[in-house]
């Protein structure tokens, strides 16, 4: 099955449409001319879905397509190591407009389009991360969800110090003097006060060391991942954490044709109406990771931070168009938005033409 462009061409062969849930998954099988030649339920076993798929398809090659959920990976995993990738897609919901605007919505019907939209061609696939790119994209989320945690632990702390009038030693609640001082709060202050302290002193630690083991599970894991070390050293702005972060949640880029796809993976390309020769330029799409547009306009703001004349670096170059872009526009987080969006495209160049990439290309004042 040929792909271009994400958009999977016609099969000439079956399709089977699955439609997976916790304990049921209902499946749409069509013949070769596009009628549906079977429809039921299986049980979410395995071993059932195995049998059940090579029953239907009696000797035919075929392909499988799955609605992206949060709980088809497992199956997804079971269908390629039997039929191969080559055989099984994932669509993402938002790109089938007859399962979400379908005013007679069912898990039959769901299970019948996902095979007829594989069937025409129609078909726009999701990409699904495998090896080390899912182990990385499972650490960093692991991550991002235990610094979330810290922080919110911090403000916590902080919201019952302030009730309480006290001022701490540092602004950080990671420096040993901070926690030595909360400590003895919590061990000193009767009632609820000091219970409060004491619970969300331990909540904080817990967070703490599970950032801390995300970090060396993520540092060995990008050992044996020479693109993270190449996003790092030649994207401005992007230290370790950022480029992992890059490299999981945008997978291989050389996968993306053009700069502009990659830019709309990112979410990061304005909507656009056009109907009757008027076109509007909406919000970003937002449409992909939000870690990945967390990641491109953390690296824009780490080359803003301090003195905007850094010479003639990438850095520099990011800084001073940002600035250049300030100044003109009156608009802060659009022209950021912006900058972050001409990084991704240095990152897809990075990865087509190495030989001849220069971060500071996209930031020169003709861009602007």
């Amino acid at each position: 099955m040929k792909k271009f462009a994400g958009v999977a061409q016609k099969v000439k062969t079956d399709v089977i449409g699955l439609d997976v849930h916790k304990d049921v998954i209902v499946f749409s099988h069509l013949d070769a001319q596009g009628d549906e030649l079977h429809a039921g339920e299986l049980p979410s076993e395995a071993q059932k879905v195995i049998e059940a798929v090579h029953g239907l398809r009696d000797g035919r090659p075929v392909h499988v397509t799955l609605e992206a959920s949060g709980g088809m990976l497992w199956l997804y995993d079971v269908l390629v190591a039997e039929f191969g990738e080559e055989f099984v897609h994932v669509v993402h919901p938002r790109f089938i407009r007859a399962i979400a605007q379908s005013p007679d919505k069912n898990d039959a019907n769901d299970a019948y389009w996902l095979a007829h939209y594989t069937h025409e061609g129609r078909l726009r696939e999701s990409w699904m991360p495998r090896g080390a790119v899912r182990e990385l994209r499972i650490a960093i989320r692991g991550r991002h969800e235990a610094v979330r945690q810290r922080t919110r632990a911090t403000l916590l702390l902080k919201s019952q110090l302030r009730q309480m009038g006290v001022k701490l030693p540092g602004v950080r609640m990671d420096g040993d003097a901070v926690q030595a001082k909360v400590r003895e709060l919590g061990a000193t202050i009767p009632g609820m006060r000091g219970l409060a302290l004491r619970v969300l002193l331990r909540r904080f630690e817990a967070a703490a060391r599970d950032v801390e083991t995300w970090d060396e599970a993520i540092a060995t894991l990008c050992a044996d991942m020479p693109e993270v070390k190449k996003v790092q050293e030649h994207i401005p702005g992007v230290g370790k954490t950022l480029a992992a972060v890059i490299v999981a949640e945008s997978g291989p880029v050389a996968r993306f044709s053009t700069p502009k796809a990659y830019g709309k993976y990112t979410g990061m390309t304005p909507s656009d109406r056009s109907s009757g020769g008027r076109t509007i330029h909406g919000a970003m799409t937002r449409h992909g990771s939000p870690l990945l547009r967390w990641a491109l306009l953390q690296a824009v703001m780490a080359c803003l931070r301090g003195s905007r004349e850094m010479g003639s670096g990438p850095r520099g170059a990011v800084a001073r168009w940002v600035d250049a872009k300030e100044r003109r526009t009156g608009s802060r987080m659009k022209v950021r938005v912006a900058a972050a969006r001409k990084l991704a495209n240095s990152i897809w160049w990075l990865f087509h033409q190495p030989e001849q990439f220069s971060a500071s290309k996209s930031f020169t004042p003709a861009g602007t």
